[in-house]
């Protein structure tokens, strides 16, 4: 298999599963509403949703980085590709890179020490009583993501000509 394929592959499943933690996220927003409707309360589901919105937020900034659609200085870069300097448009797409790969390297520091934090204290969330280490994981892990695409960016923007 070739790496174009792998990365075809791996972001389809990733988009599956946000894909189906955006339809668990409709459905748990519908039972709030309709527990409203019928006078039950149900604080767990706000709770679920603000969790399951922290792995949502931070898996898609990933896929869309990847995709080119989070971070561009497109206007500049463009204005400098028109008068035909491929150097500066390479040292912008490097530069812009790198920005991001330090920004998601202190994301995935920080949010990796609280995660420790948390599991080495064993704090619980208010309502449902779970692991607080698995909300911030989200932030973790969507950051690692972000952190491995940069990588790739960076090292395919040394290799181009």
């Amino acid at each position: 298999m070739r790496n174009n394929e792998h990365s075809i592959n791996s972001e389809k499943i990733l988009s599956t599963a946000i894909g189906l933690a955006v339809f668990g996220t409709v459905l748990i927003a519908n039972l709030a509403v309709f527990s409203r409707l019928v006078k039950v309360s149900l604080p767990a589901t706000e709770e679920l949703l603000r969790y399951i919105f922290v792995w949502i937020i931070m898996l898609c900034t990933a896929l869309v980085y990847n995709d080119n659609g989070l971070i561009s200085i497109t206007m500049f870069e463009e204005l400098i590709a028109k008068r035909g300097q491929k150097l500066a448009v390479r040292m912008l797409r490097t530069f812009v890179n790198a920005c991001v790969l330090f920004f998601a390297g202190f994301c995935v520091f920080y949010s990796a020490r609280i995660a420790l934090f948390q599991f080495s204290s064993g704090k619980l969330t208010p309502v449902m009583e779970i692991p607080m280490v698995i909300v911030t994981l989200g932030m973790t892990v969507g950051s690692i993501l972000w952190v491995i695409i940069a990588a790739i960016k960076a090292v395919k923007l040394f290799k181009a000509e």
